[in-house]
């Protein structure tokens, strides 16, 4: 395994890691997990009108939050490196969750009910 592909173990590796390293890291998981809301989407409305709206709409939001979430850690980095991994981990799916559901509420809310 590469060393650039792996975690950072030290402060210096961390203070390494660049802006450009971010963004094309934000960038790439986005297109995977804008596609997997597009087909949640449309799975629980049925409509890929509704799918459309959000799919964008998510992939632009999120691409900023996940940059500005890696650039936090990334300041924090040197004192809980072991916990840093949990913690980013965790923080992330309920950032990325709450979205979510708050964006399929508020298209079913425009449209009749699915069910």
């Amino acid at each position: 395994m590469r060393a650039s592909s792996r975690e950072p173990d030290t402060v210096v590796e961390i203070e390494k890691q660049s802006q450009l390293r971010s963004l094309v890291k934000s960038l790439s998981w986005r297109f995977v997990a804008t596609f997997t809301t597009f087909l949640l989407t449309y799975i629980i409305s049925g409509e890929l009108t509704t799918a459309f709206k959000i799919g964008p709409a998510d992939f632009v939001f999120k691409l900023l939050v996940f940059y500005l979430h890696e650039r936090i850690w990334l300041l924090n980095l040197a004192q809980q490196l072991p916990r840093k991994r949990v913690l980013k981990t965790v923080s992330w799916k309920v950032t990325t969750t709450l979205f979510i559901y708050w964006a399929l509420i508020q298209s079913l809310n425009e449209s009749e009910p699915f069910l």
